[in-house]
């Protein structure tokens, strides 16, 4: 009724005020259960003029339109977002198009939908295909053991007569595992990108010394190519150290590398490739006292990127955090340390010790799953967990911008608090999202979550290898229009019980050791 009156009294005088008082009034419809209603106000909008092609009513009205389910109404809804997908290329628009027409057992026109939001979908995480990269490395030098590590998206087969070059044609043919036929095209080339190609496909195909003498003519030519020496230096051992200390030693090339090499350093001061090149380099020209102070500094530097790599307590959880009234997925970490304390009195975690920007709802939750999980611990890992009463715990939840609420972190805290307990690292390329239920002291359950979709979205933006969810949320990836059903079949594993989960992210071996 108050919707009414204020489009009542705002028609005439304030056009945008009158369509956001109908629109309420059809929303308001729509969460009593009267989508019938809701249809009809939404509807009639649609006659006044200047709001029949309007967004705000037609994604209304499409929603409205699904929720009824009939047919005749989904062939309108399908009619709308054809019509988003034309005018605005929502991305958006085309899953729900592929569920509409799922729905409507058209097999076809899904398909062709979600094929088209598939590709869509990965082009907006920036995830690359086999001919962008063939595309770039054919103009520029990028190491061929490097494309390898690559997530590439998959295409159509190599079409030579639309290749744009032989070099490209080689690159993606070495990207398929056709090494002959990449040298065959490589060796098409002669120039002086091809020849550090085909030095590259050497080294992969195990010819180290050639790989190695191809490397030195090569960086003659172009001794400004950093990846070029930094290959060259890689292999500068043994055998091959005589011929590399042959070209780097040389007057004119000494200074230059080494400037180059420092370019490099100070472009990624705290990557490791460069510091370890540079005492390589430095030792090669006989400068023993610089040379051990960089490897010094790339020994640092790696043990800190495999202690990053695999930490200790430090778990990636998946959220969700709005902005203006949008749903996005976030990847952040959940920490846990312990300290030690008198033997026999510790095993706890005070509510102080729970740290970060976090409401006493999860505060509650967090200590709940500590006391949970270290007497799961204690009773499924009894010989890893003798001393777990010799320590006191700390947690930590990052992300501060914003309260963290609710209970869907249960499950990345369980397996940081266990991961604690057992001192066994967990691999940060997995995320985890649910709820932790105690059944009794050894089983715990995973349950449902919301917003489930928005995780899958964040976590394969962020690039992750798995994301953890509830077995309860199986049903719904199908469902999704935010993600297509290819990407939750590569990302996402479903979890039952911690038992699942620990299986997921330890491996089957943790329970036989």
């Amino acid at each position: 009724m108050r919707c009414e009156r204020v489009a009542t009294k705002y028609e005439r005088s304030d056009r945008e005020v009158y369509k956001l008082a109908v629109l309420a009034n059809a929303w308001i419809a729509e969460l009593s259960g009267d989508l019938e209603r809701a249809r009809i106000v939404l509807e009639q909008l649609g006659k006044e003029r200047g709001f029949e092609t309007d967004v705000d009513r037609v994604l209304a009205l499409a929603r409205v339109y699904e929720r009824l389910g009939t047919p005749a109404y989904l062939e309108h809804a399908a009619h709308i977002f054809r019509f988003l997908d034309r005018s605005f290329e929502k991305l958006s628009t085309l899953g729900r198009l592929a569920g509409v027409y799922r729905r409507l057992n058209n097999r076809e026109r899904a398909d062709e939908y979600e094929e088209r939001f598939l590709t869509a979908f990965r082009r907006r995480m920036h995830r690359v295909s086999e001919a962008d990269v063939a595309t770039v490395a054919a103009w520029r030098y990028l190491p061929l053991a490097e494309l390898r590590r690559v997530q590439l998206v998959p295409v159509e087969a190599i079409d030579a007569e639309n290749t744009q070059s032989s070099r490209e044609h080689a690159i993606r043919a070495f990207l398929r595992g056709a090494l002959d036929e990449a040298r065959t095209f490589f060796g098409r080339g002669g120039e002086l990108l091809d020849r550090k190609y085909l030095a590259d496909l050497a080294l992969v195909q195990g010819d180290v010394p050639g790989a190695v003498a191809s490397f030195v003519e090569v960086l003659r030519d172009d001794p400004d190519d950093p990846r070029v020496l930094a290959s060259l230096l890689d292999h500068a051992r043994e055998a091959h150290e005589v011929l590399v200390a042959e070209v780097v030693g040389s007057t004119e090339l000494r200074s230059r590398l080494v400037a180059n090499l420092a370019t490099s350093i100070r472009d990624t001061p705290l990557a490791e490739a460069p510091w370890r090149n540079m005492a390589t380099l430095r030792r090669l020209i006989g400068d023993y006292p610089e040379a051990e102070r960089c490897a010094e500094r790339a020994h640092a530097l790696e043990a800190a990127a495999r202690r990053d790599s695999q930490t200790i307590g430090r778990v990636l959880a998946a959220a969700v955090f709005h902005f203006i009234g949008k749903a996005k997925g976030l990847i952040h970490q959940v920490w846990v340390d312990r300290t030690p304390t008198e033997v026999g009195r510790g095993g706890f975690l005070a509510s102080d010790d729970i740290l970060g920007n976090v409401t006493l709802e999860m505060k509650q939750s967090v200590r709940n799953t500590f006391f949970a999980v270290r007497e799961y611990a204690r009773s499924r890992f009894p010989q890893q967990t003798r001393d777990i009463l010799h320590y006191d715990y700390t947690y930590k939840v990052t992300k501060e911008d914003e309260p963290s609420g609710g209970l869907s972190a249960g499950l990345p805290t369980a397996l940081a608090f266990l991961s604690t307990f057992l001192q066994r690292p967990v691999p940060q390329d997995i995320a985890f999202s649910g709820v932790l239920i105690a059944d009794s002291h050894d089983a715990l359950v995973v349950r449902s979550i919301g917003e489930a979709e928005y995780k899958v979205k964040g976590a394969y933006n962020r690039s992750l290898r798995v994301i953890v969810l509830p077995a309860e949320n199986r049903a719904n990836r199908f469902e999704s229009t935010q993600v297509p059903r290819a990407v939750c079949e590569e990302i996402v594993r479903f979890a039952y019980t911690l038992d699942d989960a620990v299986r997921l992210t330890f491996g089957e071996g943790l329970w036989l050791r």
